[in-house]
């Protein structure tokens, strides 16, 4: 649920842990708790005190073990969101750093479960780019860079004859997560080489009125962006068109060596 007001309505009888609460306990039997908050604060401090006294109010409101997440919009005068996501363990909540500035179900729509096998690190890249590095639980020499990113627009480019010359918008998001990629890899010099099983994962979210024969041949574009990059997989996936139906789709380049990239198409895998 999503509510409003101002850090001074923050404390244990204020109106936002009354609100929450009282939606807690309406779930259905059994049922995880999970909330979503907007605070107004009328001169917000740096990060690191905001995360504090958000960790101490939430900690604070005494909720029981049903509850394992609240995610808090923190606003500013002129319209700006800072998404905090804390997690709650043993009534004690710590804030989730690998999902910090996005909303909490972004991290649903760019399949952040996929990396449950993995330890993570979240790295600096631009505010539109996630960067994470990977190292496998179970094989501390399987380290990958994983780029994710989403495109919120989506305007198509045609020729005269109208075949689709590009889609500006998903191919610099694509182009943004190789940047990030590459940048890190040439940061730690001969280390960086050894990164080159990496991934880019893209979710768009306008559905998608286009042919596979349209989006196919994109790959052409991709094979020159990925160059350097060590990219083992370019993965996007949205919801196609097909008729009167959207159907979820995952479009797959696979950089072959010898033979460029390489498309497939299937179904997004689901979360577990």
């Amino acid at each position: 649920m999503a509510t409003l007001g101002t850090s001074a309505e923050l404390g244990v009888d204020g109106p936002l842990r009354r609100i929450l609460g009282d939606a807690f306990a309406a779930r259905e039997a059994g049922d995880d708790a999970v909330g979503e908050l907007y605070v107004l604060w009328d001169v917000q401090p740096g990060t690191g005190e905001v995360v504090a006294q958000l960790s101490a109010t939430l900690t604070s409101w005494g909720f029981g073990p049903e509850v394992k997440r609240i995610a808090v919009g923190v606003c500013t005068a002129d319209g700006e969101v800072q998404y905090y996501t804390f997690r709650l363990e043993d009534g004690i909540a710590s804030e989730d750093e690998l999902v910090r500035g996005a909303h909490t179900m972004a991290g649903r729509r760019l399949d952040l479960w996929r990396l449950s096998e993995f330890d993570i690190t979240r790295l600096p890249a631009t505010d539109d780019v996630w960067l994470f590095e990977c190292v496998a639980k179970s094989n501390p020499d399987d380290r990958r860079l994983v780029a994710m990113a989403q495109v919120r627009q989506l305007a198509a480019v045609r020729d005269r004859d109208g075949g689709l010359v590009g889609l500006p918008h998903a191919e610099r998001a694509v182009s943004n997560c190789l940047e990030a990629i590459r940048r890190t890899r040439a940061s730690r010099g001969s280390a960086g080489n050894k990164l080159d099983m990496n991934h880019v994962w893209v979710d768009v979210w306008p559905e998608i009125d286009l042919s596979l024969d349209d989006i196919k041949p994109l790959q052409s574009k991709i094979t020159p962006l990925s160059d350097g990059a060590g990219i083992e997989e370019v993965l996007c996936q949205g919801r196609f068109r097909q008729g009167d139906r959207l159907t979820p789709l995952a479009l797959r380049f696979h950089a072959q060596p010898g033979a460029g990239v390489t498309t497939t198409v299937g179904r997004p895998r689901r979360s577990r």
